[in-house]
């Protein structure tokens, strides 16, 4: 807790007056006490809002005798808010209480710098998931008679979940190298939510589905969208929206420095795939046929005077740079550098170098140093050219040069501490025709063989890290994207891998090969009754009817 902010975690009915008093909000004229707004006056709040000089005198009787004070009016209260929930065609479910309803992650944070209350929690419906909340008030100090609550709500997804999809994410971990239990923020990678919607627009453009992006999963996208939106907050000295308090792919940095509050502001990826998210979510509303459009609106109860914020946001979202590289978040350049020769050469292996400095009493969080990709996720979430519209879109400039020279600087400053990492450098670094990249496609390839982590395959393999390696070879090696119903390919050139094959599944077809060798590409068919498929190489259009073979003759390319 710094010198300028009180918190308090947790829900405790026993002490909420106290904690409500503590939390009033004045500006001379006027003040509001702390008060949940979805609670009325009772044994256990006391929502309260008085103004200087509004008086009122009033006989009562105490202890039989007739007493008669001029105190303070209790003016009407202007915080009552409530809301529910409810999925899709569901019923509506209950009005939201906290003191029937259970609350996860529950602070209050009152910043006596900043004169703002803000509440944050989450809370899970019974069929309706999980909900965000952040609710923060500020009475004017300009305008005496001017004061605001502002509520967010969107759906955020938990980073790891089980049987009801509810936050399973472990909250404390042990260091083996020190004996220690830490605090674990991982439920802070928001991003997880822009992932998901990404997927949703993966699984519609390979399957053809349009009556599930109409419908569920057009909900998701606007979901995901209003929470993006509603998380992002303007600067006016920048004139540009920030995301704070989150943490970024990396892991190792969460948090800042000597810092009282877990969570980064403004991480790269984050920030940049929510623009995405935006980005695609408004280009879908405008496709939807008008009907299912103010269907869809309806249900999810979206007003349209959102959309034009949602566009501005997507439009102004900071991403930070320094050196001439994309930061990975606010303040990184600020980092020390660490001496990886030293390191490695007292320790042998640091791919998990958080934990060998947190056992000799430092943090990570001090140094520009990165457990797997974090910014570099950038290229392989995305196709090349995409980053580069992305970041056209937010009013930056993004050009080869400066992309590759950003993965050259993060690659200097990564420990590779998941077996995650070497798959998506190695996916990376083959869009960029690099010769190197064969190392890190060998590595992930390797992981669990090998047992690079150093004991951890024998509790089980990194099934997340296998799955990654045949996404590394259908959609790395080959350039496979689909998108405006054709199947786009652009082959990198990879001399240690020169021939391979593989069958995937689209728009109804079963089993389309797709294989590489000597030189060219073949793409076959299986014979159905299902339409040709448009498939779109790097310098031509070809559609291939069911049934057929075609092979095309690649361009000779070297590696980088």
């Amino acid at each position: 807790m710094s010198e300028w902010t009180w918190e308090w975690t947790g829900y405790a009915p026993g002490t909420e007056r106290l904690r409500e008093s503590l939390c009033t909000l004045g500006n001379g004229y006027f003040a509001t006490r702390g008060a949940l707004p979805e609670h009325r006056a009772g044994l256990v709040h006391c929502p309260g809002t008085y103004a200087a000089g509004c008086y009122n005198r009033r006989e009562s009787t105490v202890a039989g005798r007739q007493v008669v004070n001029e105190d303070l009016v209790n003016l009407p209260d202007w915080l009552p808010l409530r809301f529910r929930l409810r999925h899709a065609e569901a019923a509506w479910g209950p009005w939201f209480s906290s003191g029937t309803h259970t609350l996860l992650d529950h602070t209050h944070v009152l910043d006596l710098c900043r004169g703002t209350l803000t509440r944050s929690f989450r809370h899970r419906g019974d069929e309706s998931g999980l909900l965000g909340v952040e609710q923060t008030r500020l009475v004017h100090m300009g305008d005496p008679h001017l004061a605001a609550l502002r509520t967010v709500f969107g759906v955020m997804y938990p980073w790891q979940s089980g049987s009801d999809g509810r936050e399973e994410t472990q909250e404390w971990h042990l260091n083996p190298a020190s004996g220690r239990w830490l605090p674990d923020h991982s439920r802070l990678q928001h991003h997880v939510g822009s992932a998901v919607a990404h997927n949703v627009r993966r699984y519609c453009e390979a399957t053809g589905d349009t009556e599930y992006l109409h419908t569920k999963g057009a909900e998701m996208l606007l979901q995901i969208a209003r929470f993006w939106a509603d998380l992002a907050a303007l600067d006016p000295g920048t004139g540009r929206y920030r995301i704070r308090g989150v943490v970024g792919p990396d892991e190792y940095h969460d948090s800042y420095p000597g810092a009282d509050r877990p969570g980064l502001d403004d991480n790269a990826y984050t920030n940049v795939t929510a623009a995405w998210v935006l980005t695609r979510t408004l280009e879908l509303g405008r496709r939807l046929p008008a009907w299912r459009r103010e269907e869809l609106f309806h249900r999810v109860r979206l007003d349209t005077d959102e959309l034009p914020r949602w566009d501005d946001v997507s439009r102004r979202l900071r991403v930070p740079f320094h050196e001439g590289v994309i930061s990975q978040f606010e303040g990184y350049d600020g980092l020390a550098e660490l001496d990886w020769d030293a390191y490695r050469k007292r320790y042998g292996t640091i791919r998990r170098l958080d934990r060998i400095l947190e056992a000799e009493d430092d943090t990570v969080n001090r140094y520009k140093a990165s457990k797997q990709a974090d910014v570099l996720m950038l290229g392989y979430l995305f196709s090349p050219a995409e980053p580069q519209a992305r970041f056209r879109r937010l009013g930056y400039d993004l050009d080869d040069d400066v992309w590759r020279t950003t993965v050259d600087y993060y690659l200097r400053r990564t420990s590779h501490g998941s077996t995650l990492s070497g798959l998506v450098h190695g996916l990376v670094l083959a869009r960029a025709r690099r010769a190197e990249a064969w190392s890190y496609v060998r590595e992930a390839l390797e992981a669990d063989i090998a047992d690079i982590q150093g004991g951890t395959t024998g509790e089980g393999i990194h099934l997340g890290a296998m799955a990654g390696t045949l996404d590394l070879f259908q959609r790395g090696l080959t350039g496979l994207e689909t998108r405006e119903d054709a199947l786009w390919l652009d082959p990198v050139p990879l001399p240690a891998l020169s021939e391979y094959g593989f069958t995937l599944r689209y728009r109804g077809h079963w089993g389309v090969g797709v294989g590489r060798r000597s030189g060219l590409l073949e793409i076959s068919v299986p014979d159905s009754e299902e339409s040709p498929i448009r498939v779109m190489p790097a310098d031509r259009t070809v559609t291939i009817a069911p049934g057929e073979t075609c092979s095309l003759v690649l361009p000779s390319a070297s590696s980088g």
